[in-house]
């Protein structure tokens, strides 16, 4: 039996064991839909002359016609309630649907997540941010290893020292997931890579602000040096934690997870990875979409996909990060 066949029967038996809840989601998604078709036309017909006055009273003259005015309140109502209507049926769904899901595949789900982006600060992969939006988390197991993943998104937000004290947005927002690992044992240095990309041109200048005390770590590995760069504040610690082996691991965690690019920090007891993504993860409710076979089925390749990516770690006793942890001298 194929991986995919098994993923699609898993989402059918799934799809007939809860059969109550799906009829309960499809309901409401039928009600929200109705309640957008009677609201809308209602309340472009009463908004739409006062939109009318108001822009002739601007103009001081007859500028709008009524149906220019009707289309335009339509639209504007149409949008604004049926994004409402949406993003409250997609919240339902995803929390009934993904605790569904995380069950049969052993994993704990939580809305909002595992991770706080607090608990990524000291690990220096994320770029400053002043809004935050965490969305899916779980956690789980696999071959020993304890994990966590989650998506979220960053914006950072720049100051303008202007009179009216605007804020805007600034380029260096992030869409991805986070992954964080318990490595079972404590590292006394802290190293990170990055791709390439991050440690040239402007973006290292603004990056690399960060790594004051960083040493850039030549590793001897010359494929993954043409993608990464590696920095620690320990030169012996940095080549324990990165041997051939999870060099070449981390390699194929990029192309397991379909993600645009990989950062990661080794630090204390933790594996923290950041999976830049042009996608959304776990997208299973949508007003325009009934949820089917086909939505479960995605939505447990996603979440298997991350767990196969987790277990590419696959610590080796005796080799890098699986064997005991050496004594480094403290600088």
């Amino acid at each position: 039996m194929s991986e995919n066949h098994a993923h699609f029967q898993l989402a059918e038996k799934l799809l007939r064991d809860n059969a109550d809840k799906i009829a309960a989601l499809e309901k409401r998604r039928i009600n929200h839909l109705l309640f957008i078709a009677l609201t809308v036309p209602l309340a472009s017909l009463i908004l739409s002359p006062a939109l009318m006055i108001i822009i002739d009273a601007q103009a001081r003259a007859d500028v709008m016609p009524y149906w220019l005015s009707a289309l335009i309140t339509f639209i504007t109502v149409l949008v604004f309630i049926a994004e409402s209507m949406d993003r409250g049926y997609r919240k339902k769904a995803k929390n009934d649907l993904l605790y569904i899901l995380s069950q049969a595949i052993n994993l704990k789900y939580r809305r909002g997540g595992f991770i706080t982006l607090g608990d990524l600060y000291d690990h220096h992969v994320l770029p400053p941010y002043t809004h935050s939006e965490s969305e899916e988390g779980f956690c789980g197991k696999a071959k020993g290893i304890n994990f966590q993943f989650q998506d979220f998104h960053v914006t950072p937000t720049a100051r303008l020292h202007w009179p009216d004290f605007r804020a805007i947005g600034s380029w260096g927002g992030f869409y991805g997931v986070a992954i964080r690992v318990d490595l079972g044992k404590h590292l006394d240095f802290h190293t990170i890579l990055m791709p390439n990309f991050m440690a040239t041109g402007a973006l290292k200048r603004l990056i690399h602000e960060k790594f004051q005390e960083f040493d850039d770590i030549n590793l001897v590995y010359n494929r993954f040096k043409i993608r990464y760069t590696v920095l620690s504040t320990d030169q012996v610690e940095a080549r324990y934690v990165l041997d051939p082996a999870m060099m070449e691991r981390f390699m194929t965690l990029k192309d397991l997870m379909k993600a645009s690019w990989l950062e990661a920090s080794f630090r204390e007891r933790e594996l923290v990875i950041i999976a830049g993504q042009t996608r959304n993860f776990f997208e299973v409710g949508h007003l325009l979409n009934p949820v089917n076979v086909l939505t479960l089925e995605r939505c447990l390749l996603q979440l298997d996909q991350l767990c196969a990516a987790i277990e590419t770690l696959n610590l080796n006793e005796h080799a890098g990060l699986g064997r005991p942890t050496p004594r480094f001298p403290k600088k």
